[in-house]
């Protein structure tokens, strides 16, 4: 029911895109999308995060063909794209899509839109802050993941310590016990030696 129900506010969110304007930039009409569905979620933020680290991160302007890109590139896409309206949101604050969509509807241009709308920012220059927001809020995002992995083997790791401790343990009750048994001999020895003499 939940991932229907996103589904379902997705697409509601491009017809009403479509109705003000059918000409919004791909990365603004997925990263709508995707706010309005509450998409952007840690997975989409981690999968951001390793593509940072491997250097595949895109500019605004590539993130199209979502449709026709491979899976893993379209995933990184809509990713982005939701990253996109956080950052807007970061930079302009809370009202500024309602800002967008009230200029694109009296100006019917998305560029002029957004530069109102941001009081003086052109798309090139957001793009600049995007690349710097993902980099500072998303780049060390992907060691989240191991968490999980961590937490699966601190457990095991315990208990191969344990058994390494026991075994080192029995060694040295081993060692213990055969120089004892050696300082016997050598007693027995002395006593042997001073009676036989």
């Amino acid at each position: 029911y939940n991932n229907f129900k996103k589904i379902l506010q997705h697409e509601i969110s491009h017809l009403y895109l479509y109705q003000i304007n059918n000409k919004f930039p791909s990365w603004f009409n997925e990263g709508f999308a995707m706010y309005t569905a509450n998409e952007f979620d840690i997975s989409r933020k981690i999968n951001i995060s390793w593509n940072l680290l491997f250097k595949r991160i895109v500019n605004l302007n590539q993130l199209k063909s979502f449709l026709s890109a491979p899976k893993s590139q379209a995933y990184l896409y809509y990713s982005q794209s939701g990253a996109s309206i956080d950052a807007m949101i970061f930079y302009y604050g809370d009202d500024i899509l309602d800002s967008i969509l009230f200029y694109t509807k009296q100006d019917n241009n998305f560029n002029q839109a957004f530069l109102k709308a941001t009081g003086g920012d052109t798309i090139d220059k957001f793009s600049v802050k995007y690349t710097s927001y993902l980099n500072n809020h998303f780049r060390l995002l992907f060691i989240y993941q191991f968490q999980k992995i961590i937490f699966f083997l601190i457990p095991f790791l315990l208990l191969l310590a344990w058994f390494y401790k026991k075994k080192r343990t029995k060694k040295m009750i081993k060692l213990w016990e055969i120089e004892e048994e050696l300082e016997d001999l050598k007693d027995t020895q002395k006593e042997y030696d001073k009676n036989g003499a």
